[in-house]
């Protein structure tokens, strides 16, 4: 990679200022799980809604829709204007997918496992209890029971549960790799490849 060095004159110096050095300028350490767990905690809305068949449908609304950072004034905006700004802000999703009923339970499955194996198994982790615990004793968790007791359109709202619960797990956990148990390595990549990538 090159470096960029800023020049400088020779012998110049202006009143008490020192003289300029060269710098190397390296961009800043940034690792697929910084990314990952960044792009999760952007998430504002996860709406969950029955699809076409046996399928679900869920879009994932995030606040990288605007492309400025420019922090926008709405003083001059009345409050009728204010709300249809918002309304029309979260009208098209960042990522729409279809996923089924089976998908819902595997992702548990899976993340049931991840905190189950490996060294990890034995070690006192809170983060993988608390985890577990909800895996296993939830009330909304996708499964046979789940599908048995209740009709369709209380099961679309139990699985919209089950993912802000996921989320909100998921947003929890370190930045940095090296403080991450590895449930809490897994946990924000799962959950990111469920929401952000189209079923096989």
């Amino acid at each position: 990679m090159a470096s960029v060095q800023q020049h400088t004159t020779p012998n110049v110096n202006v009143g008490s200022l020192a003289r300029l050095t060269p710098v190397n300028l390296m961009p800043e350490r940034y690792s697929r799980h910084m990314k990952i767990l960044t792009k999760l905690k952007q998430i504002q809305q996860v709406q969950v809604s029955r699809g076409a068949g046996n399928s679900y449908v869920i879009d994932v609304f995030t606040t990288s829709q605007s492309t400025t950072r420019i922090p926008t004034s709405l003083k001059h905006v009345n409050s009728e204007a204010k709300g249809q700004q918002v309304a029309t802000l979260f009208s098209r999703p960042d990522t729409h997918v279809e996923k089924r009923f089976a998908d819902f339970v595997k992702l548990r499955d899976e993340l049931y496992d991840t905190c189950h194996t490996g060294p990890h198994l034995y070690m006192n982790c809170g983060f993988c209890s608390e985890l577990t615990r909800y895996l296993l004793f939830g009330a909304v968790l996708p499964g046979a029971l789940l599908t048995w007791m209740l009709p369709q359109r209380q099961r679309v709202k139990a699985v919209q549960r089950f993912m802000e619960s996921l989320l909100l797990l998921a947003v929890a956990c370190p930045v940095i790799d090296s403080e991450a148990c590895p449930c809490q390595e897994k946990l924000p990549r799962q959950l990111y490849k469920f929401l952000f990538e189209a079923s096989a």
